[in-house]
């Protein structure tokens, strides 16, 4: 029954009232009423003691069902704040694991780097050059002592200066092949070969010439 509300009292016949509750109590605490005045409740008349005693089994009662409605209250709680930490410990699990994954890649990667040789980053995945580089070369240059060469095998054919000039195509052409042999930069080595064949040719016709004049055989023209 509400607290606020009004009873009405009876003694002896004699009603008196309406009296809160609490009103009814200070009443009975003074002296005023006594356990067998009747109190209407409900529609009927029963006596204070018997109202007082029903007030207080509802009121424990009422007290054990808050008691059990809290307890269900913090056993929901307990159970969902244990859901609650349990989700989250998977998930701490879930990236945890996904942080060691990417730390095992990361090292890998490391690894994959440091093994790969400073001159040729791609060596191992892309094959043949690369592509942009440009192809390095060495510079040529022809040999002046082959051209030098060249040039005193043709003059053999003047007479008066064939005398001096074989002597120069021979140096000339054999220092042009060493020159050429020992230096990779250096171009002329036919003209020197072919100043060597000239000369050496026209060597070889004087000196048998010269042979078959002292034999008698050959002789020099007359004009």
């Amino acid at each position: 029954m509400n607290v606020s509300a009004k009873l009405m009292l009876s003694w002896k016949g004699q009603q008196t009232g309406p009296f809160t509750i609490e009103e009814i109590r200070s009443k009975l605490a003074a002296g005023e009423v006594s356990l067998m005045h009747q109190v209407q409740a409900h529609g009927r008349w029963v006596t204070l003691d018997e109202f007082l005693s029903d007030q207080g089994q509802q009121r424990q009662e009422q007290q054990k069902q808050n008691a059990a409605r809290e307890a269900l209250l913090r056993s929901q709680e307990t159970e969902l704040r244990h859901q609650h930490e349990q989700q989250l410990a998977e998930e701490r699990s879930k990236q945890d694991e996904l942080q060691r994954r990417l730390d095992d890649l990361e090292r890998q990667a490391d690894r994959r780097r440091e093994s790969l040789s400073p001159a040729q980053p791609l060596q191992g995945y892309i094959q043949g050059p690369i592509v942009g580089q440009a192809p390095s070369f060495t510079p040529r240059r022809a040999s002046g002592l082959a051209i030098a060469a060249l040039v005193m095998s043709l003059l053999n054919f003047v007479p008066g200066l064939n005398f001096v000039t074989w002597i120069l195509a021979l140096i000339f052409g054999h220092v042009a092949l060493s020159n050429i042999k020992h230096d990779s930069t250096l171009e002329g080595r036919g003209m020197a070969i072919a100043g060597l064949v000239i000369t050496y040719s026209l060597l070889g016709l004087g000196i048998a010439w010269g042979v078959l004049m002292a034999l008698g055989v050959a002789r020099f023209p007359k004009y």
